[in-house]
């Protein structure tokens, strides 16, 4: 560290317009870091190259809970069905991953409030429903950010693919932009 600041001292006295430039962009687009918990897997297939797709579904307390039909975020107790709106942080899609076979595959984070993840994780019909929605949600949204259309996607028996760890499962770290919600600048400080 203290390199760094001797770097900008020197930077500042003998170029100060490149360290204006500097301050400006990492002040501007600064960058918050959070380690979503991990909670269950999508596995469907790309429609080019027929590539293996995970999609972790996983969750933070920074995103919020989903919106009822009153427009407020849903109660601890409130069913799946009443979320209108559900937030979600879809991460940078990964192509350095290899599945058991050792073929390469595709892998995304979508970040979830914890609310969601304890619905897709419970029994029940009507959460079961709930749990196809997520899934219908997730997929599109990974679709619409990365320009990925995946087809004949499955939940499957893992809480992670694609992590750290020795086995891969511990969620990498997810960085967002500053502009996110209070709740999220929040949550990450008491991290």
């Amino acid at each position: 560290i203290k390199n760094l600041w001797k770097m900008l001292d020197d930077m500042a006295e003998n170029d100060p317009e490149a360290y204006e430039k500097f301050v400006t962009k990492n002040m501007t687009s600064r960058k918050k870091m959070l380690r979503p918990k991990a909670g269950t897997v999508l596995k469907g297939y790309a429609s080019y190259g027929k590539k293996k797709v995970f999609i972790n579904l996983t969750s933070h307390p920074a995103v919020s809970a989903p919106i009822g039909s009153n427009g407020k975020e849903l109660l601890d107790d409130a069913p799946g069905w009443a979320a209108r709106e559900i937030p979600l942080l879809v991460g940078d899609l990964r192509d350095d991953v290899k599945d058991k076979k050792d073929a390469k595959c595709l892998v995304v984070d979508v970040v979830f409030s914890p609310w969601v993840l304890k619905r897709i994780q419970s029994k029940g019909d009507r959460e079961n429903e709930f749990k196809d929605h997520v899934a219908n949600v997730a997929v599109n949204w990974v679709k619409d950010e990365h320009n990925l259309k995946i087809s004949s996607w499955k939940y499957i028996k893992s809480l992670y693919k694609g992590g750290e760890g020795e086995q891969g499962f511990v969620p990498v770290v997810f960085s967002t932009k500053e502009e996110n919600t209070k709740k999220e600048e929040e949550q990450m400080d008491n991290d």
